[in-house]
């Protein structure tokens, strides 16, 4: 078990990482790309199941409260800048070393996909799916035209609800 003391805003979603290094069987938890403990530990066994979200199979408490998205694992620990690197991106699911990721994109159900294709999850309990999630992910049903034309005029700098003069909303560019 790695514990910390750092403290945490629930209001804010956080990239939580774990990595093991079998030389040194050193079990480091991350932050946001930043070390924050770390324990000697034993190596999971090859055919362990993935439990995520509770301390253990078999064990009726020690559950997770709160919300979940993007739960990737790698065949190798990954460094504190790679981990940087992509946590605030949605993956393909085919990079080098990925071996589980589920994107927690299905919205309801009690199944969640892997990309990579190995290891559905089974979701227990009752989940709740909530649309406000961190990163800018799009969904099976959505709807992402390569371009559009529209006219604007001094008077009217809104359509569709996009104001485009606010440049916090969408990358604009035109001729």
């Amino acid at each position: 078990q790695v514990t910390t003391t750092s403290l945490h805003n629930d209001e804010f979603w956080y990239h939580y990482g774990i990595t093991f290094v079998d030389s040194t069987q050193s079990l480091t938890l991350y932050v946001d790309g930043v070390p924050v403990g770390s324990v000697v530990a034993e190596p999971l066994l090859a055919t362990s199941a993935y439990v995520i979200g509770r301390q253990a199979p078999g064990i009726d408490d020690g559950y997770f409260f709160g919300l979940l998205d993007e739960i990737r694992v790698w065949n190798y620990a990954r460094t504190s800048l790679e981990m940087s690197a992509t946590k605030n991106q949605v993956l393909a699911g085919s990079e080098t070393g990925m071996i589980a990721y589920w994107k927690l994109n299905e919205g309801d159900g009690l199944l969640a996909t892997d990309a990579v294709g190995a290891s559905t999850g089974d979701l227990v309990s009752t989940p709740l799916w909530v649309d406000d999630i961190p990163l800018n992910e799009v969904f099976t049903n959505s709807f992402d035209p390569e371009s559009r034309q529209v006219t604007l005029d001094p008077s009217n700098t809104s359509v569709d609800r996009v104001d485009f003069l606010d440049i916090s909303q969408i990358p604009i560019s035109g001729f």
